[in-house]
């Protein structure tokens, strides 16, 4: 049958092959991925301030108090991270929303100071959405590699060893429906597997001796 990396295609029909195993590490990589959550009691005050500064009974200096005091909640933990930085004097997108929103209040552009900082608020969310659901769909995707695998022993009878103590040289089985836990060279037999986990692709492949 033909080897496999972590992906582990599975094998779905024909003649069992032995096959050469290569060495597999033991330990397996774990991520423990969130995404960055809305601190949401103050992120709700700082959008009900400035939705309400667009309100006809508010305006002028008021008005503005509220922009400001709304931006500042909702940009809290940019900004407070962008100070920290700053007195590091570290440079990064950060640091540098800070200094942009700083300068735009003491300006007098809330508006445009509040757009920047729930824009930028926005973008940070979905990009970890993104990441975290990256990191997951990986991991989903090494849990099928299997732990064990039939090793063959030198009378031709096998045994289910776990795979990561598979010698470098020796020979494994792999029987119709199993899915393959070593890279490996296909040394007797010919089959198809279904490499679809690591390539993507629907067709089966047909794999025979030599195959690797």
């Amino acid at each position: 049958r033909t080897p496999a990396g972590p992906g582990s295609p599975r094998g779905p029909a024909g003649a069992s092959a032995a096959t050469h195993a290569a060495e597999e590490g033991e330990g397996r990589a774990q991520s423990a991925a969130t995404p960055a959550t809305l601190d949401k009691p103050t992120l709700i005050t700082g959008l009900v301030l400035v939705a309400a500064s667009f309100l006809p009974i508010f305006a002028g200096l008021t008005a503005t108090l509220m922009v400001s005091a709304g931006t500042l909640l909702i940009g809290y933990p940019l900004f407070r991270q962008g100070i920290k930085n700053l007195s590091r004097l570290s440079f990064d997108e950060l640091s540098l929303l800070t200094v942009a929103v700083a300068a735009a209040l003491i300006i007098g552009e809330g508006r445009e100071a509040m757009m920047v900082t729930v824009l930028f608020r926005i973008g940070e969310y979905l990009e970890a959405r993104a990441v975290a659901k990256s990191r997951r769909d990986i991991e989903a995707l090494t849990e099928i590699r299997p732990d064990n695998a039939n090793l063959v022993s030198g009378d031709g009878s096998t045994r289910q060893v776990p795979a990561y103590t598979v010698p470098l040289g020796s020979a494994i089985m792999v029987r119709p429906g199993e899915r393959i836990p070593l890279d490996c060279e296909v040394t007797q037999g010919q089959s198809y597997i279904d490499t679809s986990a690591l390539t993507g692709e629907p067709l089966p492949r047909a794999v025979g001796v030599g195959d690797s």
